[in-house]
C-alpha cells in the first residue's frame, strides 16, 4: 500500500478522494481538500492534483493562469491510459479567462503542454448554459474522447 498524497512535510495525506491512474501506475490525479498539497494553500474547497509516482511531485491541475487554485471545488478527474490528459469538473470561475456562466464547467489539463482547456463550451466557444460535470475519457480506436 502506497500513500497518494504527501503533505509537504512528508506525511501522508488522507485526504484522497476520486483517484485517477495511469495504465502503468506512474501517474495519479485525484482531489483533495488537504491544503498542505498546493504551494499556495487554497481559500477553500477541493483542487484536483497530479502525482508522478516516479519523481513523487504534486502538481495541482485545477490552478488558474497564475498557479494559485482555483476559487471553488474541482474534483472528478479522469485520466487517459498514458496519463497524458486529465480531465475533471470545476465550479471555480478564475481557471481560465471569460468563465462567467456561473456553472459548473469541465476541463482538460494536458501534460505534454501544462495547457489547461475548458471543454465545456459549444464549437464557436459560447458558454453552456447549464452546470456540467462527471468527466470521462475513454479510449476509441485510436481517439481519446472527453464525455461529460
Amino acid at each position: 500500500i502506497e500513500a497518494i498524497g504527501v503533505h509537504r512535510s512528508g506525511a501522508p495525506s488522507f485526504d484522497v478522494r476520486f483517484p485517477a491512474v495511469s495504465d502503468d501506475l506512474r501517474f495519479v490525479a485525484f482531489t483533495s481538500y488537504d491544503r498542505s498539497l498546493s504551494p499556495t494553500p487554497p481559500v477553500n474547497g477541493s483542487n484536483v492534483f497530479l502525482l508522478d509516482r516516479t519523481s513523487g511531485a504534486i502538481r495541482i491541475l485545477s490552478a488558474r493562469p497564475d498557479g494559485a487554485p482555483g476559487n471553488r471545488d474541482s474534483d472528478r478527474p479522469s485520466m487517459s491510459a498514458n496519463g497524458a490528459c486529465v480531465v475533471f469538473a470545476s465550479r471555480s470561475s478564475d481557471l481560465v479567462s471569460g468563465d462567467s456562466n456561473n456553472s459548473g464547467d469541465v476541463f482538460l489539463w494536458d501534460r505534454n503542454t501544462t495547457a489547461l482547456q475548458r471543454l465545456s463550451v459549444s464549437s464557436t466557444g459560447q458558454e453552456g448554459n447549464a452546470a456540467s460535470g462527471f468527466p470521462k475519457i475513454v479510449r476509441q480506436g485510436d481517439a481519446l474522447i472527453a464525455a461529460w
